[in-house]
């Protein structure tokens, strides 16, 4: 399911860069949002399916707490503009802090709960806080609150919101969408992550969602990662690889790739690939996962025995799936399909910095 959505994603991408009207600007919006959601339902499903079978785990990796809250309330600010509500962030410098915990996991759970807000309240106010309760030598604790003045939720169903399957109403999946499995999911990750949800709500007035969640400090200082941020460059002119034997994303994919002025060659399995990255000289391989004669970990590894170029893996599967498998590889960095052209371009000027600054 996520290759055609992978096709319609980049196709609206690309053609948002060719200065449309405003009236065809709004319809390609329409259709991002929509995938987007779609999207958020497919991984809904997974997710479930995988925490009902215990097989879901929670990373312990090192990330910066308050850019990734900053990039949840920017990834979210046109479903605001959209639904004609402010979403504001409340939170102050003392979040900024190197961190050990799962960064997905809690962007999800923030999605999750802005994006309901966001659909739930026409025309008002989606207010975000985060705050540092306390701090210790190695770990510290903050609270999170998303805050809505939408239609609220009845005292008698305030329980069943987090109930699997479970919406209010019948006519809710049908005016408002989604599965009825976002507010199950978001209370499950945060037990498995050490918090637990509550809510506080009033019929007509709004809901407010809030939570606390205990990180360990990471080793990393902040001006270390300061440091580390302004050797990330962009980088101009380019040339890529790409592996990629489905011709679709590979058509799209193609069209993003030129509209950043970069240049590339395309291989249609792990062996040509290989051949390519032996026989020419690459800034950066984009490398797809599951192709014909070679995959893309085995290519990858094969790859890396005589360069070091970066190699970024792209695949549809989750990366806590995979996680093993990429690290063993050697991959510099992993982008999920469908394709975000934003996260991608960043994410390859990202690895050549940081190959770059190791040279």
């Amino acid at each position: 399911m996520r290759t055609p959505l992978n096709a319609i994603s980049g196709s609206v991408y690309s053609l948002i860069q060719e200065n449309p009207t405003e009236g065809q600007k709004s319809a390609l919006n329409t259709i991002n949002f929509a995938v987007d959601n779609l999207i958020i339902m497919i991984n809904d499903l997974l997710d479930f399916q995988k925490i009902e079978a215990g097989k879901l785990t929670i990373e312990h990796n090192p990330f910066h707490l308050g850019d990734l809250i900053r990039q949840v309330i920017m990834g979210l600010s046109f479903h605001a503009k959209d639904s004609k509500n402010q979403l504001k962030l409340h939170s102050s410098s003392s979040v900024d802090l190197m961190v050990k915990g799962d960064k997905t996991r809690i962007s999800q759970v923030l999605n999750n709960l802005i994006t309901n807000a966001l659909k739930f309240t026409k025309e008002g106010n989606v207010d975000v806080k985060v705050e540092l309760m306390s701090r210790e030598v190695d770990k510290i604790r903050v609270y999170f609150e998303v805050k809505d003045t939408g239609i609220g939720i009845a005292a008698e169903h305030q329980e069943r919101i987090f109930n699997d399957f479970d919406q209010v109403k019948p006519t809710f999946s049908t005016k408002y969408g989604g599965t009825g499995l976002g507010l199950s999911i978001t209370r499950k990750l945060l037990g498995l992550m050490g918090g637990k949800i509550a809510v506080e709500s009033e019929v007509g007035k709004g809901s407010r969602f809030f939570f606390e969640l205990e990180f360990d400090l990471a080793q990393e200082s902040i001006s270390s990662l300061l440091n580390q941020s302004n050797k990330i460059e962009n980088h101009n002119g380019l040339h890529l690889l790409m592996a990629e034997d489905n011709d679709v994303n590979a058509l799209v994919l193609g069209k993003i790739i030129k509209k950043w002025g970069y240049t590339f060659d395309r291989s249609y399995n792990g062996l040509e690939a290989v051949s390519a990255a032996k026989s020419s000289t690459y800034d950066c391989i984009l490398m797809d996962i599951q192709m014909p004669e070679m995959d893309g970990f085995e290519a990858t590894k094969a790859i890396k025995a005589f360069s070091n170029v970066p190699v970024i893996a792209l695949t549809a599967a989750a990366k806590q799936e995979i996680m093993e498998q990429i690290d063993a590889c050697g991959f510099e960095g992993f982008v999920a399909k469908p394709i975000d052209a934003a996260e991608l371009y960043k994410k390859i000027n990202e690895v050549i910095s940081a190959q770059s600054f190791k040279a």
